[in-house]
């Protein structure tokens, strides 16, 4: 035991020399703005401003380890254990003076993003992110060493940064909640009528990617144009920063009209106009648009003369008899325009979705589907881009195709930083290659997106209904919500066609009531004899319902299934407090009447027997596996047009929609 004692002492006695030797450090001297650390050759000077993390000491029973932690290497100093207790509270005290500060600044910095800004999902990486870097650095500091405020912040930053997808989405909540009752003002009278819930909502969430499913007549206009005030309203915009895109002139029109009243410097555009924009700014003038883009007329004569040019070349000649089968021409028939029309007819069709293939980075895998085809139809392309360049002009794929060309090269830096979508359902591929650009182009940009896959009918032109659907698989980490609620029709119009639309298990189930409370019949079936008899007679039918002027919309799936200029002109003579009008049900989408009449609900025309050729079905998007999809989706447009009534004349032979429709009726 004695001798136990002895060797104790000893090593008491001769350890700090030991350490000296060990660790060669001489001496350890606290200054100003940090310590220095003396070595046999050298001095090393490490300020407090140099420590990215709270100094700490690890004690043992001959010795303490003082750990420096600095950005790019860590210094560990072996010290005695009693002089490495000062030094540490030495120490200690210099590092909190100058790091109590920035977690201060931190937690209000992240307290004011979550209180000011939506908690997108990229807004929650970057807050947890802050968090955790602050944290890291006051991992080894006890908590009792620290003032009250510190431990709080701290405590708040620890919270946050743990938070799961669930409380994320609990807090979102709370803060869209806080905003609805805030600006609830605003939301009452941004319109003639206060905003629904659901509508108020879609313009707090601010996510970087945003779908708002918009039914019929659920005012997703009104939307739009309250989503851009409420951008301005609460400053997180100016005028400058928002692109409105719309898929015809009229539409664009309506809605920058829409948005006067909110501001005059607001850019709504159609997408055609936005990629003229694009290159008249890179280009310094603006584009002229070719006459065969103006003029499907003046395209088909330039195709049908194309043709009939390269058929005296006999190596073009003998392209097209190899392609005879492909191209629809009798094997023994003649080359004349008689006989080349479905050729040509295709050709028309197909130019511009090969032109977006080919924008899209898709035409090599369709060329190797249909080579005889594309060997005739290539050449009559080459002949068209000719053309177009001699004339000096372009043609609306080719001002996309350019657009993006600019911006994704940088030579167009975009100015919009928040890009509003309207019938987002019908965007193509390369209209969303455009929007994509715009995107990428500026940092933190948002788009905002307004459709409904129930009306998605332009797939015949590039429309896409799967970015519609298939959102999140596109845009990763987003927002989708819905309007709930119809403004045009009552229940008897809203619950049957719901019914009847979401039988394509595709579409997205949404859950809409209508304010309307009318208990009058929706949907009116009526049994079919002549045409013009039978019309009158629901014409008298809504006359002695009515006491003042309507509004009366014939609607047929064809041009030629709708009654004559004439007959109209009869029934208006006829009924003259009745405003007529008449839409194919395409051309219908986005209009609205008191009353509609639907006809030519024969079997043979509804839904379309019209096969696309394979080529343009290659070059379109994937078609559903779901039988008359977009037939089906056409014929809910029509349907759903009424704000009163809406009158089927059914046929001997309907339409299966018909059939099914009336089982909805049962349900």
């Amino acid at each position: 035991m004695a001798l136990l004692i002895y060797l104790t002492a000893i090593i008491l006695i001769t350890l700090p020399l030991l350490l000296r030797v060990l660790f060669r450090i001489r001496a350890i001297q606290v200054i100003d703005d940090g310590i220095e650390l003396h070595f046999r050759h050298q001095v090393l000077r490490i300020a407090i401003t140099q420590l990215t993390a709270a100094p700490y000491l690890r004690r043992s029973m001959w010795y303490s380890r003082l750990v420096l932690t600095m950005a790019n290497s860590t210094q560990s100093v072996v010290l005695p254990s009693r002089t490495g207790q000062g030094l540490f509270r030495q120490i200690l005290p210099l590092w909190l003076a100058l790091r109590l500060p920035h977690l201060y600044d931190c937690a209000a910095q992240v307290e004011r993003l979550l209180k000011q800004q939506y908690l997108n999902a990229r807004r929650l990486q970057q807050v947890q992110y802050l968090c955790n870097k602050t944290i890291d650095s006051w991992l080894n500091v006890e908590r009792k060493r620290l003032p009250l405020k510190a431990v709080r912040a701290l405590a708040t930053l620890q919270e946050i940064a743990s938070w799961t997808s669930i409380e994320a989405d609990q807090f979102r909540a709370a803060y869209i909640k806080y905003y609805l009752a805030r600006d609830r003002a605003f939301f009452s009278t941004i319109e003639a009528n206060p905003l629904t819930r659901a509508q108020q909502q879609a313009c707090v969430i601010q996510d970087d990617r945003q779908l708002l499913l918009a039914g019929a007549g659920t005012g997703k206009t009104s939307v739009i144009k309250a989503k851009v005030a409420y951008l301005l309203h609460r400053k997180h915009a100016h005028a400058q920063d928002i692109l409105m895109l719309a898929y015809g002139n009229q539409a664009a029109q309506e809605m920058q009209q829409r948005c006067e009243s909110v501001s005059t410097e607001l850019s709504c555009s159609t997408f055609h106009s936005l990629g003229m924009r694009i290159i008249s700014a890179v280009e310094g003038k603006k584009p002229k648009l070719s006459s065969l883009a103006a003029s499907n007329q003046q395209l088909t004569k330039f195709v049908q003369d194309t043709v009939i040019s390269l058929l005296q070349e006999p190596a073009y000649r003998d392209t097209v008899n190899q392609a005879r089968a492909a191209c629809n021409v009798a094997k023994e028939a003649p080359l004349d325009i008689k006989n080349l029309k479905p050729l040509i007819q295709l050709t028309v069709n197909a130019l511009p979705l090969i032109k977006q293939a080919k924008t899209l980075g898709h035409l090599d895998s369709v060329k190797l589907q249909f080579p005889q085809l594309l060997a005739v139809i290539l050449p009559i392309l080459a002949e068209y881009q000719l053309f177009l360049q001699h004339e000096g002009g372009i043609d609306f794929d080719d001002m996309l195709d350019t657009a993006i060309s600019y911006v994704s090269k940088g030579l167009f830096i975009s100015p919009w930083r928040y890009i509003l979508v309207d019938e987002f359902q019908d965007i193509s591929r390369v209209r969303m290659k455009l929007v994509d650009a715009l995107l990428a182009n500026r940092e933190q940009s948002q788009l905002f997106a307004v459709g409904d896959d129930w009306q998605s009918i332009y797939r015949f032109s590039g429309g896409d209904i799967s970015l519609t659907t298939q959102f999140r698989c596109y845009f990763g980490l987003s927002t989708i919500t819905q309007l709930d609620q119809t403004f045009r029709y009552s229940e008897s119009i809203l619950q049957p066609t719901s019914r009847f639309i979401c039988r394509n298990p595709a579409q997205i189930v949404k859950r809409i009531h209508a304010t309307s409370k009318a208990q009058q019949e929706g949907l009116v079936k009526i049994v079919m004899s002549d045409l013009e008899r039978t019309v009158t007679q629901v014409l008298e039918r809504i006359k002695q319902q009515m006491s003042e002027p309507v509004s009366v919309m014939f609607l047929a799936r064809n041009h030629q299934l709708l009654p004559t200029n004439e007959q109209v002109e009869l029934w208006r003579k006829s009924f003259p407090s009745m405003d007529f009008s008449r839409f194919t049900f395409h051309a219908a989408k986005g209009s609205e009447a008191d009353f509609t009449i639907l006809m030519g609900l024969e079997a043979a025309y509804l839904p379309s027997k019209r096969v696309t050729h394979p080529l343009l079905d290659a070059l379109l998007p994937n078609q559903e596996p779901f039988p008359d999809a977009e037939e089906r989706r056409l014929f809910y447009v029509a349907l759903t047009r009424a704000k009163q009534q809406s009158f089927l004349l059914v046929p001997d032979n309907p339409s299966a929609f018909i059939e099914e429709l009336e089982l909805t009726l049962k349900e």
